[in-house]
């Protein structure tokens, strides 16, 4: 884990010094720009991120369409808030667009009853079993149980919709 540490610093470091070497011909604003985005923006960064610097043009992904026109409202204060945090007024222009968030799936329940006899020991393997087995908490052990047993049954049941699917 250490090692895995140090190699990412190490990967920071060497990108964070080779994007100073790129933007230091003139442009060095824009990485000032990019790498304190946050605290420029302060509580706003979360609704709006930098998309493209295109000139003096900032083009700002904006996460909802409600803070689009109030942010677009605001270009001039925050066009003057910007360049107050860079050197010589850089920015002259804000541009905005609607940009989504990533947000994971959620997964819904595949809607399986089934008495606790049933459920039991699904698919449960001898080396699963002995890794439970050795757990003192035995409310701890059951919860595990319980979650691996859910976690085989919608597996099967994923594969069984994957067949019926295909026909």
């Amino acid at each position: 884990m250490i090692k895995n540490n140090i190699s990412m610093s190490f990967m920071a470091q060497s990108l964070k010094s080779c994007l100073q070497e790129t933007f230091m011909s003139g442009q060095k604003w824009k990485y000032k720009l990019l790498s304190d985005w946050t605290s420029i923006m302060g509580p706003l960064s979360s609704k709006v991120r930098i998309e493209k610097i295109v000139g003096s043009t900032v083009i700002l992904g904006v996460y909802n369409s409600c803070w689009l026109q109030e942010l677009y409202l605001l270009s001039p204060l925050l066009i003057q808030t910007i360049n107050k945090s860079l050197d010589n007024s850089p920015v002259k222009e804000l541009r905005f667009k609607r940009v989504s968030v990533y947000k994971k799936p959620i997964r819904r329940q595949s809607g399986i009853k089934c008495s606790s006899q049933e459920c039991a020991d699904v698919c449960l393997t001898s080396l699963q079993e002995q890794a439970l087995d050795t757990i003192a908490d035995k409310e701890l052990q059951t919860a595990l149980k319980k979650f691996l047993n859910k976690c085989c049954r919608e597996k099967k049941n994923e594969g069984k919709n994957k067949k019926k699917m295909a026909r």
